[in-house]
């Protein structure tokens, strides 16, 4: 299960692509409007790559549910392939409505297949690994979470160990066990000094 921190990072993580988006927009400006600013190109850029928090939000939901672990990888695999279809859609809308509004596309109206079709040969590639990526860092961070659990209770384990074999020792050096071996000593003592 993820923790709030672990899910905020993910949300805020987009804002990375969408600096570097912003950068490659000031070093190869758009044809179709390069008179647009610092501010209208990160705007664009972060409603693009922005829109990937909530479909993280839902891609680690059914994650959650329905994890890549043993007994139950063939049926994640099966809703993550049916799920990136969905996401992969909708991010090409997001992204074909984000760039006609800022102009960076020619504004000639497209058929919704025309849209799917251009942007599945233009982006749709990029947005399967994106797709599979965050998946991937889920799991991974999942993994580290249970590993990371199991440390902590191997080592209340070996702590409790430790605790029980020093109690061992305690009982075997209680006072009685020490009188009578100091009182078999100073029998020794009196009957055969150099044994003793």
């Amino acid at each position: 299960m993820m923790r709030a921190r672990e899910r905020w990072l993910f949300a805020l993580f987009w804002l990375l692509p969408a600096a570097l988006g912003t950068l490659a927009f000031h070093w190869v400006p758009s044809r179709y409007n390069p008179e647009l600013g610092y501010g209208g190109i990160f705007l664009s850029q972060l409603l693009i790559w922005g829109a990937w928090a909530p479909w993280s939000a839902l891609i680690i939901a059914v994650a959650e549910r329905v994890p890549l672990e043993r007994g139950s990888i063939a049926r994640a695999l099966a809703l993550h392939a049916v799920l990136c279809a969905v996401v992969v859609t909708g991010e090409m809308l997001v992204m074909d409505q984000v760039q006609r509004a800022f102009r960076l596309v020619p504004l000639d109206p497209l058929s919704l297949e025309s849209t799917l079709a251009f942007g599945l040969r233009r982006y749709g590639d990029m947005l399967v690994v994106v797709y599979w990526a965050v998946v991937g860092a889920h799991t991974a961070l999942r993994w580290h979470g249970r590993w990371r659990d199991e440390a902590v209770r191997v080592a209340r384990l070996n702590e409790d160990l430790a605790a029980a074999r020093l109690e061992a020792l305690q009982a075997q050096i209680n006072p009685h066990f020490l009188f009578n071996a100091l009182n078999s000593i100073v029998a020794l003592v009196d009957a055969d000094p150099k044994a003793a």
